[in-house]
């Protein structure tokens, strides 16, 4: 990019998937956001890091830069709670 910038962002199958109530997923108001920010479209050069096949699978059909973590012997497919185990895991 001209400035150099470019954001990082962990993705797995919570945020890319749609439950019952939901209209858009986590991922669609994250993408969303920076089309409807202030002088955020510059911002718009991210690397998702797709850390469970689900995640991987969306961000490729949506045509993004997406990356496959790949960690043996831990699963990041579902709902990590803040701070907990699971999630200092995925955050590592």
């Amino acid at each position: 990019m001209p400035n150099k910038t470019i954001i990082i962002a962990v993705v797995n199958k919570a945020y890319v998937e749609k439950t019952v109530v939901e209209k858009a997923t986590m991922l669609d108001l994250f993408l969303e956001s920076f089309w409807l920010g202030e002088d955020t479209r510059p911002l718009l050069h991210l690397l998702l890091v797709a850390v469970d096949q689900t995640a991987y699978l969306r961000c490729q059909f949506q045509r993004l830069h997406s990356y496959r973590l790949v960690t043996e012997g831990v699963d990041f497919e579902g709902e990590k709670v803040f701070v907990s185990d699971d999630f200092i895991k995925m955050m590592w």
